[in-house]
């Protein structure tokens, strides 16, 4: 049975491919850590459309 894998080459290869796992977790999490929520950005928005609603009555 030379084409079957080893207990050791098993285990081997599970460790390896919760290491990738994890690593795509952590890649994953650090990009949602930088995303701003919803509430966030809809006031933010709010508040830079009001910054930049022009004055009625001024002429330009």
């Amino acid at each position: 049975m030379p084409d079957e894998l080893s207990v050791g080459e098993i285990g081997r290869t599970v460790v390896t491919l919760r290491q990738e796992v994890q690593a795509m977790g952590q890649g994953i999490n650090t990009r949602l850590d930088k995303m701003v929520s919803t509430e966030v950005y809809s006031l933010q928005s709010a508040y830079t459309d009001s910054l930049h609603t022009p004055i009625s009555g001024s002429a330009i």
